[in-house]
C-alpha cells in the first residue's frame, strides 16, 4: 500500500484503484485493520470478524490456555458466556475435538458471525442466542466448564479509550454501567453454581481493577481453588475458580 502511495504513476485497474483508496479512508478514520480485512488470528485458527463483534485478544487467549492446561478430561462440556465472535469456544474444540461445546450470546448478528466461523474451520459448537442476565440455561446439560469475556469496562472509562474500540467494536460487548460493574461477574458465579459439575471450572476474563472483587464473590459463594493471574503485560486479567 506504501508503494501505490508513493508511486501513482503506476497503473493500476481502476477497481484495485478504488479498494486501495477505500482501504485508505478506513484506516484515515481509525477502523481497526481486523475489520478492515475482515479477520484475525486467535490461537492459530483465522476468526472472521465484523463490527458487530469484539475483536479477539491475546488475553483472551491466555485465559483459553489455563483451561486446556488444567482440564483432566479430553471430552469436557463446555460453554462458553458472551461468546461473540465464538473465538473461545471454537478454540476449545480445535485443541480438544471430543469437546462438547456450547456458546451463548445475547445479540443475533454476533451468533451469525459465530456460526459462520464454526462452519468455515469446520469445528462443531452450538450456538444459542440467550441473554445471560436473564436465562437460568435450563436447555444446557450440566457442564465442567464455564469461560467467558464478559462486558466489564465501567461507560465512565469511554472517555479514556482509543476510538479505534469506541467508535468501532460494539458497545453491548465492552461496557457494564458504572453502579454495576460486576454484575455479569455475579450471574456467571451464579450460574456456575447452577450448571457445573462437581470440580467444574469458572474462568472469567475481568477488568485490572476489578479481580480482586471478583475472586471475594467466588469465594463467598463456596468455590475453592481460586486462583488469579496477570496478562502478558503484567496486568490483573482472569480468574479461574473451582466448583
Amino acid at each position: 500500500m506504501i508503494h501505490l502511495h508513493l508511486n501513482d504513476q503506476d497503473l493500476l485497474p481502476e477497481l484495485d484503484i478504488q479498494k486501495y483508496k477505500e482501504i485508505l479512508n478506513r484506516l484515515v478514520n481509525r477502523e481497526p485493520m481486523q475489520y478492515i480485512l475482515g479477520y484475525t488470528w486467535f490461537m492459530d485458527l483465522k476468526i472472521e470478524v465484523n463490527s458487530s463483534v469484539l475483536i479477539p485478544r491475546p488475553e483472551t487467549e491466555e485465559l483459553v490456555n489455563g483451561f486446556l492446561e488444567r482440564i483432566k478430561i479430553s471430552n469436557p462440556t463446555v460453554l462458553d458466556a458472551c461468546s461473540g465472535s465464538g473465538c473461545i469456544s471454537l478454540a476449545v474444540n480445535h485443541y480438544l475435538p471430543d469437546s462438547i461445546v456450547f456458546g451463548v450470546e445475547i445479540s443475533n448478528e454476533a451468533i451469525h458471525v459465530a456460526k459462520c466461523n464454526a462452519e468455515k474451520l469446520n469445528l462443531h459448537v452450538e450456538y444459542i442466542q440467550a441473554d445471560i442476565l436473564k436465562s437460568d440455561l435450563e436447555m444446557l446439560p450440566d457442564l465442567d466448564a464455564i469461560l467467558s469475556n464478559p462486558p466489564y469496562i465501567p461507560k465512565e472509562e469511554i472517555k479514556l479509550m482509543d476510538e479505534t474500540v469506541t467508535k468501532f467494536e460494539p458497545e453491548i460487548a465492552l461496557f457494564v454501567n458504572d453502579s454495576k460493574p460486576l454484575v455479569f461477574y455475579k450471574r456467571l458465579i451464579y450460574l456456575g453454581l447452577k450448571k457445573l459439575k462437581p470440580n467444574g471450572l469458572l474462568l472469567m476474563e475481568c477488568h485490572h481493577k476489578q479481580l480482586d472483587a471478583v475472586a471475594k464473590l467466588c469465594n463467598q459463594e463456596g468455590y475453592s481453588s481460586i486462583e488469579q493471574h496477570v496478562d502478558l503485560s503484567g496486568n490483573p486479567r482472569w480468574i479461574i475458580a473451582c466448583r
